[in-house]
């Protein structure tokens, strides 16, 4: 730390941080309107990037939030039957993801800071909701799955430029976690249901099986 670096305490909220998301869905200053500023002390880059750090947490949160008052996901933990000592996380699942006999979409974690529903937080942060979120393609793939169940190949081609690589474990991990949280409410996985399943995850579109 530097001798004038201030203490490494910042709010927990978007009004703490003095921002909040317009009507288009821009980060924006409260009081001046303007867009986020990551050199808010000068010559404290550390002060810096925990600020931005601290704000990326809590734009994680506010995503997690639309992802189910906005796209009507279900928040499942994983594995279902995990003691209080045992690793967990969670996914995030179409409300009919256990009847629905054509089509599911799950969002699991990728690795690093970037979590389920968002592509990339600079995007957010720096452009807008619809360009750093994966919202806008979960709305319309849910809208075809109850209408035509139709497949979403058209939603993500967004999602195809931004690839760049994909994690060779997760189609294993998304099989182990899906089956368990399937066979535990229903007693066996509907193969049906599953091997039509559609995935996104934070920096890819993966069609499995």
């Amino acid at each position: 730390m530097k001798k004038d670096e201030p203490p490494l305490e910042f709010p927990d909220t978007l009004e703490g941080f003095e921002y909040t998301f317009n009507e288009k869905g821009q980060l924006r200053h409260i009081k001046t309107g303007e867009p986020f500023v990551f050199n808010y002390r000068e010559d404290l880059h550390r002060w810096n990037q925990k600020r931005y750090e601290a704000l990326g947490e809590i734009i994680t949160k506010y995503v997690y939030e639309l992802l189910e008052e906005e796209c009507h996901l279900k928040k499942v933990l994983v594995p279902v039957d995990a003691v209080e000592s045992e690793p967990k996380s969670f996914i995030f699942m179409t409300e009919d993801a256990m009847t629905n006999p054509d089509k599911l979409m799950v969002l699991i974690h990728g690795s690093g800071v970037v979590r389920a529903g968002q592509w990339a937080r600079r995007l957010i942060i720096n452009e807008d909701l619809d360009s750093g979120t994966q919202i806008p393609y979960i709305k319309r793939a849910i809208e075809r799955f109850s209408n035509q169940g139709a497949d979403i190949d058209a939603c993500v081609d967004k999602a195809a430029n931004i690839q760049n690589e994909i994690n060779k474990d997760f189609e294993e991990r998304v099989t182990a976690n899906f089956a368990q949280y399937s066979a535990s409410n229903s007693g066996q996985c509907n193969d049906r249901i599953f091997y039509n399943s559609y995935v996104i995850q934070k920096d890819f579109y993966d069609v499995l099986c």
